[in-house]
């Protein structure tokens, strides 16, 4: 599935969760002393929790690319709410 993400258009979840974890990576070194790894390291990292997230995806809702229905992600975001 192709999404529109912020003008982006044609990018894949995929391509939204690397590029989400990526900047996730990033900052957490931020106002660090600890170096940031090589980019191709942090790229890797990105590109590796995106296929988590997919796998993820996936085992929850039995296919990568299908979009949750409405009264599943709600519940899902409950249970999120309540693990916190």
């Amino acid at each position: 599935m192709q999404i529109s993400h912020r003008g982006a258009p044609g990018m894949s979840i995929r391509d939204v969760f690397a590029g989400q974890a990526m900047t996730g990576v990033l900052a957490s070194y931020s106002g660090s002393d600890v170096r940031l790894p090589p980019d191709d390291a942090v790229a890797a990292y990105a590109w590796d929790y995106a296929e988590a997230m997919m796998a993820e995806r996936e085992r929850r809702y039995g296919q990568p690319e299908q979009t949750p229905e409405p009264e599943a992600a709600a519940e899902l975001v409950a249970a999120t709410e309540v693990a916190k």
